[in-house]
């Protein structure tokens, strides 16, 4: 559906300077945002968190091997 909208002009340059980022039409930029407030009106605002990856330090002949068979491995040599 098209809609006419006024926007104050410091919105709408950062809303292309966002889009340029993102290499994203400013349409699906408004979309994306207009989905992301209302989602926030209906459920509440949720703080977000960054996650960091870190290395988990997977030895070289553990890297190919299928989840079970590398818990098969480690249970094989656990001591206890």
């Amino acid at each position: 559906m098209r809609i006419t909208i006024e926007i104050d002009d410091a919105l709408l340059r950062a809303l292309r300077e966002e889009a340029g980022r993102k290499g994203k039409l400013i349409k699906r930029l408004v979309e994306e945002t207009l989905q992301k407030g209302l989602s926030v009106s209906m459920w509440g605002e949720r703080e977000l968190i960054d996650i960091e990856p870190s290395p988990v330090g997977v030895r070289v002949p553990y890297r190919a091997m299928s989840m079970n068979r590398l818990h098969d491995d480690l249970e094989a040599r656990d001591p206890t």
